[in-house]
């Protein structure tokens, strides 16, 4: 049996650590009392575009696992009943203590369908065309591969980033196209390989914190820009798109790194509790209820404190939000085996997938 590569399951972790600090700092308010012009805000700002990745570390995971699994019906269900679990178990919580209108309970309950979770719902399209994802990828010759991937970049990130009203439907990233694009890119590292790049761990570091470092100024000049020329006030994130070129080569600089990373076996069981739950925490933070009720505003204070002790609130904030999804995944868990609906639902999956698989 293959040992398990524990730097993708880390990178699991830590792109979901990111994803709850793009949100302390987006949602909570900490981006919106900092302007771009000074030191603490060129931090946060920093911060923000180092975070960025998070969606795309993910969906270079699900290439690099997937590609030489099966479509699994069980998967698909067992994924939306998660979900489930969070949308409605938050209304239920976070009901009582807002006036939320009945629109809000029946979007609880049909959140695929209401807008909810963009996330899980770009990933659901892609999963559903893993099967044939996977033996398009193996039937292309590694060149033919790469030189789809290379077109597919020019158009989806470069063109997609600088035409007007995005032409090419990419949303910045907030869609199935650019998952599937990511998806592609881990399975051909996954099969192919980069092992001059792979072997260069401090190398792909460095990419990933320099072209960071390169984001930041693509940022300030488009603001300074719209300043001086439109008369804008504010700040402006139109570079914060999952599909901008520097973004997308900060994320494969840093997932390269993520999978040549050695943990000690003490480690393996800790990364697996937490990497094996770990999309809860999106699903538990980014809960629309909880999203645009209870997150809006709730740290704007913490930005004017120093730059160092907000960056380690934020740093805090996300890890108290990853656990605190994680936890509650574990304890569905433990009330899926305690009333036995693993076996009932292990029954239910194999009469599907007789069926119809």
């Amino acid at each position: 049996m293959k040992e398990k590569n524990y730097g993708v399951e880390f990178g699991r972790i830590l792109s979901m650590l990111m994803i709850m600090g793009l949100h302390v700092l987006g949602q909570g308010g900490v981006l919106g009392e900092l302007g771009y012009n000074s030191l603490k805000g060129q931090a946060v700002v920093y911060l923000e575009y180092l975070c960025v990745v998070s969606v795309n570390i993910f969906a270079l995971i699900s290439g690099f696992v997937a590609v030489n699994s099966q479509f699994k019906i069980r998967r698909l269900i067992g994924l939306w009943l998660q979900m489930m679990f969070f949308s409605v178990g938050m209304m239920l919580i976070i009901g009582p203590l807002y006036q939320i209108s009945f629109e809000q309970v029946i979007e609880s309950f049909f959140p695929t369908i209401h807008h909810g979770y963009w996330y899980f719902n770009a990933y659901l399209i892609l999963y559903i065309f893993t099967p044939l994802l996977n033996k398009g990828i193996k039937a292309l010759g590694k060149k033919e591969l790469f030189q789809l991937l290379v077109i597919a970049f020019f158009v989806l990130s470069i063109v997609s980033s600088f035409a007007e009203k995005d032409a090419m439907y990419v949303e910045g990233g907030y869609s199935p196209i650019w998952l599937i694009y990511m998806y592609v890119v881990g399975a051909y590292i996954k099969i192919h390989g980069i092992p001059n790049l792979i072997r260069k761990r401090k190398l792909m570091l460095s990419i990933y914190f320099l072209f960071g470092i390169l984001t930041v100024v693509a940022h300030d000049l488009r603001n300074l820009y719209l300043v001086y020329f439109d008369g804008f006030e504010g700040q402006d994130w139109w570079v914060r798109r999952y599909s901008f070129p520097t973004i997308f080569i900060m994320s494969v600089a840093l997932f390269l790194y993520l999978i040549s990373m050695k943990f000690p076996k003490r480690m393996h069981k800790i990364i697996g509790f937490f990497s094996t739950s770990a999309l809860a925490a999106y699903l538990f933070q980014t809960h629309p209820l909880f999203y645009n009720l209870v997150l809006p505003g709730m740290f704007t204070k913490i930005a004017d404190w120093t730059s160092l002790l907000l960056l380690g609130s934020v740093l805090l904030l996300s890890v108290f939000f990853f656990v605190a999804g994680v936890l509650l995944d574990k304890l569905r868990l433990w009330f899926v085996q305690r009333l036995k609906l693993d076996r009932m639902m292990d029954s239910v999956y194999a009469y599907i997938e007789r069926k119809f698989v």
